[in-house]
């Protein structure tokens, strides 16, 4: 493992023996109906006018199946804009690469309310949808996610055989509420109206990045605190379905509790699963540590960390 910078690392993570990889035999034929309905898809988002063009699912592939196949996840309230340069570079490594955009997210209209819509069950849906298509594209799939796409990522290895799932910063629990509030946080926020609340409120739609919303439905909030809830009450009655989980988290993170997701990690573990965390010590105070445009120094300091754990 590379520590660029002298970073200090959390707990060890060993390699994952090649026994245990879930892999499986894929045709040609499903891996190119696999890129035509993923190109068919982007092809038809860019023509529509109610969605930011540079926010459409994409995918990066060397034309056949690859020994992985990578998913990646973007955060809540951002698009797959985010992963545009880690997406490049996991290509480079040799996988096959597929981004999608999760519901509701990409819009053109950064204020739309759209958001306020959005279920637990399109989340879980589009994860399934995900895995389908990244599954077609190699004999190992293995899907990483930033924040709620952590959360989307953890719900999909608890539901699928999976070869790999990383969860950086995943989305179980806000800062300073202790996890067993978290249903009735959720359920306070369903009740109540929305509200859309600026992410940062001194500079309101000015904040970065431009193809990201600048503010957030607490009714989304709350169903994402709902995906989490689910992936914790599955943790406790049985091991995830991948054959490996790793978690990811910033010691600084100053919207997530890092208890509650390593609280998640632990529950597989007791249950024999391979489970491994891997914590940042020495980032900035911040949530999002892959997005280039808001955070430059991801591409040196966190970059080298998930594409050394995607590859192991």
């Amino acid at each position: 493992m590379r520590d660029p910078g002298g970073m200090t690392l959390g707990e060890g993570l060993p390699t994952l023996p090649s026994n245990v990889r879930c892999e499986r035999q894929m045709t040609d034929a499903t891996f190119s109906d696999a890129v035509r309905e993923i190109e068919a898809t982007a092809a038809a988002e860019r023509a529509d006018p109610a969605l930011d063009p540079r926010c459409v699912p994409f995918v990066l592939h060397h034309g056949r199946v690859t020994a992985r196949a990578v998913v990646l996840f973007h955060g809540f309230t951002n698009c797959p804009r985010q992963f545009e340069l880690l997406a490049q570079r996991i290509f480079e490594s040799g996988a096959n690469v597929y981004v999608p955009r999760l519901p509701r997210h990409g819009r053109s209209d950064k204020l739309t309310s759209e958001l306020a819509g959005l279920t637990a069950t399109e989340l879980s849906a589009a994860a399934l949808d995900a895995a389908r298509l990244g599954g077609a594209l190699g004999t190992a799939l293995r899907v990483l996610g930033l924040s709620v796409g952590a959360t989307v990522a953890a719900w999909l290895a608890q539901q699928r055989p999976i070869d790999l799932a990383v969860a950086v910063a995943p989305f179980f629990s806000v800062v300073r509420v202790p996890a067993l509030l978290e249903p009735a946080l959720a359920g306070a926020l369903t009740l109540a109206p929305n509200l859309e609340l600026w992410w940062d409120p001194r500079v309101k739609a000015a904040v970065g990045p431009p193809h990201a919303y600048p503010r957030f439905s607490t009714h989304a909030l709350a169903q994402c605190l709902d995906l989490g809830a689910q992936v914790r009450a599955a943790a406790g009655q049985a091991a995830p379905q991948a054959a490996r989980c790793v978690l990811v988290l910033n010691a600084k993170d100053p919207a997530i509790d890092n208890g509650a997701a390593r609280a998640v990690w632990a529950r597989w573990a007791e249950h024999g699963a391979r489970c491994d965390t891997y914590t940042f010590e020495n980032l900035d105070v911040r949530h999002d540590i892959i997005e280039p445009a808001t955070y430059p120094a991801a591409t040196t300091l966190v970059y080298p960390i998930l594409l050394d754990l995607l590859a192991s």
